[in-house]
């Protein structure tokens, strides 16, 4: 099966960048929200990328929905690296059609896509999107299905971390950030990471791991208290860092 009708639910920024990405690969895609009328749009579309945020009832819900209204051989996709692929599979008539498709933000220039499979996923499934992910120039990693997949499992502990090490005062922001790319070549420091994906994005990434796989990622106090004040990083002008 060849994809080359796409449809992107979800239209904030992150939905915005992955149907930039796909059209300038030259295939099309539509970008809808969830709220549309979906009937007429969806039926001649190989592949539906759901980019919703983290709410395993919502994307349920969702797929619950546009399971009954696209064509049989339809394949539905979840951007999520949190919740169970299986489990969000279960509520189609389609598993073996539903598979995870996760582009990172923002999706316009970052090169990697992790796809995961779930229990029913089938190979001729995998087969398609691992094409597809090479046809719209992006680098495509297979992984397990677990909770946080690689780069955000290894990512939020890390940014956790070192927030629990300025939270302790053992070294100043600056330190920290400098610490990782001069010592470690990372292109951000994780505080300044941090900022820009969205302080609360990174607490809810936690709490996700945290319930999911234990102590190892207890959010740190500060990192709470900061999303409580409001202050998410650069998408409200003051995080670890400030922006103008």
């Amino acid at each position: 099966m060849e994809i080359n009708n796409i449809c992107i639910l979800g239209e904030d920024e992150f939905g915005q960048g992955i149907a930039q990405v796909i059209t300038q690969a030259g295939l099309r895609a539509i970008l809808r929200g969830v709220r549309e009328n979906l009937s007429q749009d969806l039926k001649d579309i190989d592949l539906v990328i759901e980019s919703f945020p983290e709410d395993i009832e919502l994307k349920k819900k969702v797929f619950k929905d546009i399971d009954e209204i696209c064509p049989f051989d339809t394949i539905l996709a979840t951007t999520t690296s949190y919740l169970s692929i299986t489990e969000l599979a279960s509520v189609t008539k389609r598993a073996d059609r539903f598979i995870g498709l996760n582009f990172l933000h923002p999706a316009t220039e970052t090169k990697l896509v992790q796809i995961t499979k779930g229990i029913a996923t089938s190979n001729q499934t995998y087969d398609a999107c691992r094409s597809f992910v090479d046809r719209i120039d992006r680098v495509a990693v297979a992984v397990n299905d677990s909770p946080g997949l690689i780069l955000s499992r290894v990512l939020v502990s890390m940014i956790n971390e070192a927030i629990f090490v300025l939270m302790y005062g053992i070294a100043s922001r600056d330190d920290i950030d400098n610490m990782l790319k001069l010592g470690a070549n990372f292109p951000k420091g994780p505080l300044e990471f941090a900022d820009s994906l969205g302080l609360d994005v990174v607490l809810a990434s936690l709490e996700v791991l945290y319930k999911e796989l234990g102590s190892a990622y207890l959010p740190c106090p500060l990192l709470k208290k900061m999303v409580l004040a409001g202050e998410l990083g650069k998408k409200t002008g003051k995080g670890f860092y400030h922006y103008d």
